[in-house]
């Protein structure tokens, strides 16, 4: 299945394909795949968000550790600025 999921992939970002939308086209009746195969593009695009919320919450955090940062910079250089008169 791993050719069938590659290819529903590239369909997608080809823009060919309705994925994420309500009725996925690997989940219509008319769909090209198999059951098997729509089971095994169902998987990866469960793998897919999951991989993908992982990323934002990683991101959520850089930017909380880059505010903090900015934050801790700003007092220092006041604090040098204030030495400094």
């Amino acid at each position: 299945f791993v050719s069938t999921v590659k290819q529903f992939w590239t369909k997608t970002f080809q823009g060919k394909s309705g994925v994420f939308t309500n009725e996925p086209e690997a989940e219509t009746p008319h769909s090209e795949f198999t059951t098997e195969e729509s089971a095994a593009i169902l998987r990866s695009k469960n793998t897919a968000a999951r991989y993908l919320n992982e990323a934002l919450q990683k991101l959520d955090a850089a930017e909380e550790e880059k505010t903090s940062l900015n934050a801790r910079l700003k007092s220092i250089e006041e604090e040098a600025a204030r030495r400094m008169e």
